[in-house]
């Protein structure tokens, strides 16, 4: 049998240089001991989501089954604005200027920046439509229903594709508080059901506007969100201290394989 040319032959002559048995220990130690602090972090950004579910459980109990018996609205209630975004906007793509959001940079109320494209828009009514605000909700509304992020203050300028919509809510509304409810159990089972059975394409307007979510009282929304808000701060630092693991295990990995990693 041929790989490459290469015969099973050649390849069990190959020889295959190994350092001492008490180096190749000390090597599998160093590299066991970067692995468990990559899994450790790994652990604690999954608690990390734990905890904030177990926060609002504690706050408003499960919303599936609202047994504290909070108020209920519909999204068509609550929004000032809704549009979806534009198509074929390829041509404005460029290596820098305004931010494009696609589905891919929204999570579960998450904003997802590692894969961002830029444009060059057009000064036309269709782009004026779809530039977001800060505050506004993007939800995702084909493929992976049900992906929300908000925008934050300060977010450089930016339009979406037609893969998401721009909701944008009453001023007595918490945009924060909504987002984190629907990236819950309890919204995700609502999209389930609008995708009846994974045969619907996408979420029209009408859909949007009849997904319901709870409404307790502002003061409890708002202070849940300071609680979230500074967990997600700390979320941020273990996602770093995770990203520097990772580089510092995938850099031993290499270091071993090279020979350099001990003397």
């Amino acid at each position: 049998a041929l790989v490459n040319n290469v015969s099973i032959t050649d390849l069990k002559e190959l020889l295959i240089p190994l350092p001492p048995l008490a180096t190749q220990k000390r090597i599998a130690d160093i590299l066991d001991t970067a692995d468990a602090l990559r899994r450790k972090d790994q652990e604690l950004l999954t608690k990390y989501d734990q905890l904030a579910q177990a926060i609002f459980i504690d706050m408003f109990g499960d919303p599936v089954k609202n047994e504290k018996g909070w108020e209920v609205k519909k999204l068509g209630d609550c929004i000032d604005f809704m549009t979806s975004g534009s198509r074929g906007w390829a041509q404005y793509y460029s290596d820098e200027g305004d931010v494009f959001l696609r589905i891919n940079n929204v999570g579960y109320n998450q904003m997802k920046l590692n894969d961002l494209v830029y444009v060059k828009p057009p000064n036309s009514a269709e782009a004026k439509r779809t530039l977001v605000s800060p505050n506004d909700m993007l939800l995702s509304i084909t493929a992976d229903l049900g992906r929300t992020c908000i925008i934050p203050e300060g977010f450089p300028k930016a339009y979406i594709n037609q893969h998401l919509a721009i909701l944008r809510f009453q001023k007595e509304y918490q945009p924060k508080f909504i987002s984190q409810l629907l990236a819950s159990e309890y919204g995700k089972l609502q999209f389930m059901k609008l995708n009846k059975g994974g045969v619907k394409a996408g979420l029209n307007f009408d859909d949007i506007k009849s997904i319901e979510f709870l409404n307790p009282k502002i003061s409890l929304q708002k202070k849940y969100i300071e609680i979230i808000e500074e967990l997600q701060k700390q979320i941020k630092n273990k996602i770093e201290c995770n990203s520097h693991s990772t580089s510092l295990f995938s850099s031993l990995i290499q270091q071993a394989f090279n020979g350099t990693l001990v003397s």
